[in-house]
């Protein structure tokens, strides 16, 4: 294919911009393809510049088809290889797009359809209510301009799902940052006025308008999904990296969604309502991975949908709720939310915590203490103040004989019906970690202490006293271990 770049430059071009569009070059030339000219313009207004490429495409009767791109977009090192194929195997096209992610949250991918009155791309009267609030100053204005009615036929709806396997799909309109287009589009254009004009209306962006005008007249656009592109300041360019965003994007509607739903009634059930107070406050307890720096990445939680389906009972009873291993502070705030009536007592050992990484300001009903979870002393005083507690959640070092001097020790404060959670198990395991007091047999791990329990056996621990096994043995209702890689467990006590 014989290939022309165009680019309307209105700004400097950074040496990463750079770089992508001379291997797009070079990799166009390795498959095969020649590059004729470049009709790149700057120094002029936007519409003059895309006025003149038009114009010099137009009357370039050595080209196939034009690569138009933007300077401030990164491209694949593939794009303009990937477009010529998909040009060439779909003969109905007459340009091809890539994808460029929207600038700012959700980052939706700039390619739309026509609103429909039916089907997956339908406009909803609750989206039509949602645009008229958008952060989107055109989106907004147009929504409350427009009818609902007008809005279904006139309006866009941006694409929400994204598989890069899939072929390439008809599409309405784009940006114009990665586009392979036909020769004869701009051979045919030549005498259409105001190609480039802006929408007088103002609903519409500049490339919005430019293929809505191209698509009046009979031309059709189709998206590649594999060719990913995103601006220098945001540099989204892959679309796990994309789903993230779109992910934290539902969260931010379930949760909009779950506070409308508890303020009509504060006694339902809401599914996922634990997990989603989890992502709202940062707390790793949900389904959200932890940070790259942790050392963690990879282990996901997911523990919250189990809690929810055990602890709903006493959602609204509870009064007096204690975690141990505070940390930020963002777990304390979720279950503070969670149990709308509870004090969260957060227990942690400040002596060995920078000042700078102490949590403030953690809010209403959220009081912090000072102790040692491996110190008896230090717990007795704090359960004596504090207690008793309708749930114990141990979240602290995860070390074999801290869990386990714990748990005897506090059992005792948990009121009767209320539930004692040992988290992180999954530290049981890990013989070769030299942070957890893993003997090298596993003798005295905290899990093999719960599966005894959870099996209905008397539990054995080196670190309990013979009083606090007792206690423990005889109150334990009900003892249940959860998940895979990540692994939490519940025990309820005797009512």
């Amino acid at each position: 294919m014989k290939l022309a770049i165009a680019c309307p430059y209105y700004g400097p071009t950074p040496p990463i911009v750079g770089d992508g569009v001379r291997a797009n070059l070079i990799n166009a030339v390795e498959a095969g393809h020649q590059w004729i000219d470049d009709y790149s313009v700057s120094g002029t207004q936007h519409r003059n510049a895309c006025e003149a490429m038009a114009f010099k495409a137009g009357h370039d009767k050595r080209i196939d088809a034009v690569f138009w791109h933007e300077h401030d977009v990164l491209l694949p090192p593939l794009a303009v290889t990937q477009l010529c194929e998909t040009l060439e195997k779909t003969p109905e096209a007459d340009m091809v797009t890539g994808i460029t992610f929207k600038r700012g949250e959700p980052y939706n991918p700039m390619v739309a359809k026509l609103c429909s009155l039916d089907g997956p791309d339908a406009l909803t009267r609750e989206r039509y209510e949602e645009m008229k609030t958008s952060a989107d100053y055109h989106v907004r204005r147009a929504a409350k301009l427009m009818s609902f009615e007008e809005m279904r036929t006139k309006v866009l709806m941006s694409i929400h799902v994204l598989d890069t396997q899939a072929p390439a799909f008809p599409a309405d309109t784009a940006s114009m940052c990665a586009v392979l287009f036909r020769r004869e589009v701009f051979e045919k254009t030549l005498e259409v006025p105001d190609l480039f004009a802006i929408d007088p209306m103002g609903f519409f962006s500049i490339d919005n308008m430019f293929f809505l005008r191209l698509k009046e007249l009979g031309f059709k656009l189709y998206c590649d999904p594999r060719v990913l592109c995103g601006h220098i300041d945001q540099q989204i360019v892959d679309a796990t990296t994309w789903m993230k965003f779109t992910h934290q994007s539902m969260r931010k509607v379930d949760l909009k969604q779950q506070e409308r739903l508890r303020a009509e009634d504060r006694t339902g059930r809401i599914h996922g309502e634990l997990n989603r107070l989890a992502f709202k406050h940062g707390t790793d307890k949900g389904d959200t991975d932890h940070s790259p720096d942790s050392g963690w990445t990879g282990w996901i939680h997911n523990y919250c949908d189990f809690y929810q389906a055990m602890l709903e009972p006493i959602r609204l009873s509870a009064r007096r709720v204690m975690e141990i291993g505070v940390w930020h502070g963002a777990s304390l705030k979720m279950w503070r939310d969670y149990f709308p009536e509870a004090t969260v007592y957060g227990v942690d050992n400040w002596s060995q915590v920078p000042e700078a990484e102490k949590p403030k300001d953690l809010g209403d009903r959220i009081v912090v203490r000072e102790a040692n979870q491996a110190n008896r002393v230090d717990l007795e005083r704090v359960a004596a103040e504090d207690g008793p507690f309708d749930l114990i959640v141990d979240d602290g070092s995860h070390v074999m004989e801290h869990q386990q001097v714990s748990l005897g020790c506090l059992f005792p404060h948990v009121r009767p019906g209320g539930y004692y959670i040992l988290e992180d198990l999954h530290t049981s395991f890990l013989t070769g970690h030299p942070d957890f007091g893993l003997e090298s047999d596993g003798s005295n791990s905290t899990a093999k202490m719960i599966e005894a329990l959870s099996d209905g056996k008397p539990a054995e621990s080196k670190y309990m006293t013979s009083e606090e096994l007792a206690y423990l043995n005889a109150n334990v209702e009900s003892c249940w271990m959860y998940g895979k890689k990540s692994i939490t467990s519940v025990i309820r006590k005797r009512a």
